[in-house]
């Protein structure tokens, strides 16, 4: 085939995966289970959740493996605050790295209730491990996006509601009882 000739069958195989992807974007993506709405975030496009992330990539065919970028690698004891950072590489059937991105999250969150940060979990174990599934899930949100052209339907996950104040109060409980 000719380099025009060529040009032309991916062009045209690339309208015709939109076109897939969209019509199964419409048929069976949840709101509130694979992505919710934007507006929360200002943003005029629902924002993709890890699940409809993983869904877009089981379709394509695609895997994800994490690579651990920067943040520490054991549970940190003395209460300060971290951030995880981890790089999602993103692989075609064949092997083929077809997207990446990186995705971070920190150890400590805002908690109106006691206007500091606090750690994001009861225990430093739960909040190392918290944190790392947070950034690594964040990291394969963007590289879906990447990987798929799906920005054109979804923004990312800017940040996730986590009741920390809720958590610590059971976890509280727990403790007295």
């Amino acid at each position: 085939l000719s380099p025009i000739r060529q040009l032309e069958q991916s062009f045209a195989l690339a309208v015709r995966q939109r076109e897939l992807l969209e019509d199964f974007i419409k048929s069976r993506f949840r709101k509130g289970e694979h992505y919710m709405d934007g507006k929360v975030f200002g943003s005029s496009k629902p924002v993709l959740l890890q699940p409809g992330a993983q869904l877009i990539l089981y379709c394509h065919g695609y895997s994800a493996d994490f690579e651990h970028v920067s943040g520490p690698a054991e549970p940190q004891s003395e209460g300060r605050p971290y951030t995880i950072t981890v790089k999602a590489k993103v692989f075609n059937p064949q092997g083929r790295l077809v997207g990446s991105s990186l995705g971070s999250a920190g150890s400590h969150i805002w908690s109106n209730r006691q206007m500091r940060l606090v750690l994001r979990a009861v225990d430093a174990e739960k909040a190392m491990n918290s944190t790392l599934k947070i950034a690594q899930k964040r990291a394969l949100v963007s590289a879906t996006n990447n990987a798929t052209a799906s920005s054109s339907f979804f923004t990312v996950d800017l940040e996730e509601y986590t009741d920390v104040d809720s958590e610590h109060e059971s976890f509280i409980r727990k403790k007295r009882s």
